[in-house]
């Protein structure tokens, strides 16, 4: 598989997947009608699982209670660094040594460079945000290029 089919996959795939930072959608003030629906969908989510006194909104101790949980072993930081250590960690030891964490820094950098490309040539109407036609669009064009690279081989 050559770099560029891997690169384009892994973008599309990141970019289909645009996971939300729980405590920027905690924040009090947020309005739900700019968010994009997954961060919507993934507030509502966060609210029906923490809201303990069903006012539909986190209190500062039901926002600590999922911050906690989301700190916890079992917590998406735990998956996302066993995706780190798989991909970076060369020598297999558990951890980056300054080279791994060079690596990943730089594949960090290409991929939100790749991003702001595939955000400028799909955001039709320039909000900053892929919406779900303008992702599906993306992706679109990202199959048709794979298709037209693997018949090119």
């Amino acid at each position: 598989m050559n770099k560029a089919y891997l690169s384009l996959s892994i973008l599309t795939a990141a970019l289909l997947s645009v996971p939300a930072v729980a405590e920027d959608e905690m924040k009090d003030g947020t309005d739900a009608g700019q968010q994009p629906a997954k961060m919507e969908k993934r507030h509502q989510e966060l609210v029906r699982r923490f809201d303990k006194d069903g006012d539909g909104k986190l209190s500062e101790d039901e926002k600590a209670a999922a911050r906690a949980e989301m700190r916890t072993e079992n917590g998406p930081r735990k998956e996302n660094r066993k995706k780190l250590l798989k991909r970076f960690d060369k020598d297999g030891d558990g951890k980056l040594s300054e080279d791994e964490k060079a690596e990943a820094k730089k594949a960090a950098d290409k991929f939100n460079e790749n991003r702001a490309e595939l955000i400028k040539r799909f955001d039709k109407d320039g909000d900053g945000v892929l919406n779900d036609e303008e992702r599906a669009a993306a992706k679109k064009a990202g199959e048709e290029r794979m298709k037209k690279r693997k018949k090119d081989q």
